[in-house]
Order: C-alpha cells, then structure tokens, then sequence
C-alpha cells in the first residue's frame, strides 16, 4: 500500500474513503484542508474553478489517442498518470481538476507521435532473403545492420508485416553493402534455392519495398528444376576437371559440399576416358579434354545455360 501523505497536507487531511482510511483531525491537518477550502472559494467565484467539466479533455485526449499516440507518450506529454487517463476514457467522471484538463488540453497531435512508426516490412524481407541467396549467413547480416538475432530470424521466416522505420534503414544499410559480394555459405545458398528466394540481381532498387513489385527473373533468370539444376553442375564440374581444377574449388564455386562433388566427378568421370594415355587424366579413370567435349555435347541440348546457379 503507498504510504500516507505527511500530516499538514490537504491528503492526510482527507484520507482514502474508498480504502476505509479516515481522515486525519489533527491541527495541522485542519489548517490545510482550511487554506485549501478558502483558495477553492476564490477562484470558483473568480472563474477560475479547482474542478472543471471533463468532457472537453475526454474528448481531446481521445482524438490524441486516434492521431496515432499511446499510452506512454500521451502520459508524458500531458504529465499525467496512466492510471488518470485511464480513469477519464472509461468512467463517467462529469468533472475533473482544472489543471489536469489544462495540461491535456494544451498537448498537441504532434507532441505524442510515437517515435519510428511501423511501414510494410516487405522490403527488408527481401533484402535479407537475397543476402542468403548469395551465400550470406545470420550473422554477416547481424554484424552489418547492428540488429539482434531474433529480428533477422523473424525477417528472414517473413513472420512479420511491419517493422520500424529504424529497423528498416539498418536492413537497407546491410544490404547496400553485403549486396556487392558474395557469402560463403553454401548452407545458406541451399536453404534460399529450396525456399526460392531470389538473390539480388532479381531487385529493382526503386520497387524492392512495394509490397506488389515481382522478381525481375526473366526466362534467362528462371530457376532450374532440381534434375536441371543437377545437369548444369555436372556438366559445369567436368569442364572444370579437364582443366585440372581441384574437387574443393569446383565445389566452392558450384556452391555445394567437397565430398559431393568428390563422388559426382568419379561417378561422371567412370565411363568418359580410359585412355591410358590421355594427357588430362582427373579422377578415378579420368577423363582428357577431348573426351569431355564428347560427352558434354550430348548433355548440352537438355540443360539451360545459366550464368549462375542462384537468382
């Protein structure tokens, strides 16, 4: 319970009816009821009443609540309590204190705007889920913009409509930089090639946070199936392989695992080349230049070029 005001005071002089508390009798108690009452009198038959009609303030505070203010802000502004303004939308008061009115009176729509209203979250979605498609991890997006992990989670799963103005530009800031270069995630460039989320090239910077604006993929952009997407790495590793380029840097470029592409070289290299003198042997019986050349024509006519295996 909140401790009893000092004695000599118009509130230890009154109590607390509603708790049961009578009011104090003391004399110094009675003195400042008395000085209360008479400064009352005063200004009641000068104008200037202690207590005024209520329904002005409720109605101002109202359309301060429906101009975009909350609780916190329209508190401070005003420099009342919750509880008070609480009590003047929801109960019947048919007066208040003059000085409470005064104060609500007196705030503007302006003065309680609450701080980084909420725009479409749909752009910064984007630009998160394209991080990932070239390759960027949580973290790299986190270090970049400052922001926490449970905000680029909730970004990156698109469980969210709307995000602050602050939020936003923190996004955009990451994005501007991170969107030059690639990540070195191949986890992350297989989870956005399974969701289909496109990389950035796919973005229009002027349209990227209209929420009705769609990928700019165009036939040359399309995404593969997965049997496409198989033929195209296949045929690009073994291209690679005849040139002597190592199983770990073909599968850094091809964004997928060293001992993956370790298995598909010798399974695709088997029965290309069993020269023994073949100038260019790679792998298992290996495979020379020209061989490969005889074999990558016959897959050629049922796989789409691409320039890059994410969008």
């Amino acid at each position: 319970m909140k401790p009893l005001a000092d004695h000599g005071t118009t509130a230890r002089a009154k109590g607390r009816p509603r708790q049961g508390i009578k009011g104090c009798g003391c004399r110094p108690c009675l003195d400042a009821q008395n000085t209360y009452n008479k400064r009352r009198r005063v200004l009641n038959e000068t104008g200037r009443p202690v207590m005024v009609p209520a329904e002005p303030a409720r109605k101002h505070l109202r359309g301060l609540f429906a101009g975009g203010g909350g609780w916190l802000q329209i508190s401070a502004a005003t420099r009342t309590s919750q509880s008070t303004l609480w009590e003047l939308l929801n109960k019947d008061r048919a007066d208040i204190p003059r000085r409470v009115a005064n104060r609500i009176l007196a705030t503007r729509a302006e003065d309680v705007a609450v701080p980084n209203p909420n725009i479409p979250a749909a752009g910064s979605i984007r630009r998160c889920r394209a991080l990932i498609a070239i390759g960027h991890e949580y973290q790299d997006l986190i270090d970049e913009s400052n922001l926490g992990l449970k905000t680029i989670q909730v970004l990156v799963a698109g469980r969210v409509d709307a995000i602050s103005e602050r939020s936003a530009a923190a996004v955009s800031r990451a994005y501007a930089v991170l969107s030059k270069r690639s990540g070195s995630s191949n986890r992350a460039r297989s989870r956005a090639a399974r969701e289909g989320w496109h990389g950035p090239m796919a973005w229009d910077e002027d349209t990227i946070d209209d929420p009705q604006a769609e990928p700019e993929t165009g036939e040359s952009a399309g995404r593969m199936s997965p049997a496409e997407l198989a033929a195209y790495r296949e045929q690009e590793a073994l291209w690679l392989a005849s040139y002597g380029v190592s199983s770990e840097e073909i599968a850094k470029r091809l964004g997928v695992s060293p001992k993956y592409m370790r298995e598909r070289l010798r399974s695709a290299t088997a029965d290309l080349c069993t020269r023994d003198d073949c100038a260019r042997r790679q792998y298992a019986k290996g495979l020379c230049h020209a061989c490969y050349e005889r074999a990558a024509n016959a897959r050629r006519s049922a796989v789409r070029p691409l320039l890059s295996t994410t969008t």
